[in-house]
């Protein structure tokens, strides 16, 4: 039976792998450098990991979208194309749309994680949401100085 969950689809995939091929797809997850804009995943979370929680700790880190993205990136990697294909299709079904993982708006109900840049320079102000129960994939910046600290004045 199909899996109607993105973790439930990734559980699926890793129980296609064997034992070995496990050891290496943690591997990847541990050591990173697979995807850019992803980071680790630290040992000591992984070392005894059954696939169940390899994919806790990958949906944790990643969310849900970002973990299919790891997924087949490192499925890529260890030549796994057929499992990569058969993973990236069971998505794009779940996620109810066409397209591929990485295509913004790859399909409605895809918990997507969306990158966002707010900035200000030359003396301007940028008001921003405050953001809270978020992981963050990337780097964040907080310039430091005078202007850095003061508000507007009304």
């Amino acid at each position: 039976m199909a899996s109607r969950s993105v973790p439930g689809l990734l559980l699926e995939t890793l129980k296609d792998l064997g034992k070995s091929d496990l050891k290496e797809f943690q591997w990847h997850l541990i050591n990173g450098g697979v995807l850019d804009d992803c980071c680790s995943i630290p040992k000591a979370r992984l070392e005894c990991a059954e696939r169940e929680d390899t994919v806790d700790r990958m949906v944790e880190t990643y969310m849900e979208k970002g973990a299919v993205k790891i997924t087949l990136a490192i499925l890529k990697v260890m030549k796994q194309n057929n499992l990569a294909k058969d993973l990236n299709d069971k998505y794009t079904a779940l996620a109810g749309g066409p397209g591929h993982v990485g295509v913004a708006g790859a399909g409605r109900g895809s918990s997507a994680v969306q990158p966002i840049t707010i900035s200000a320079q030359n003396g301007s102000y940028a008001f921003c949401p405050i953001v809270t129960g978020n992981t963050v994939a990337g780097s964040i910046n907080f310039p430091t100085g005078p202007a850095a600290s003061q508000l507007p004045r009304s």
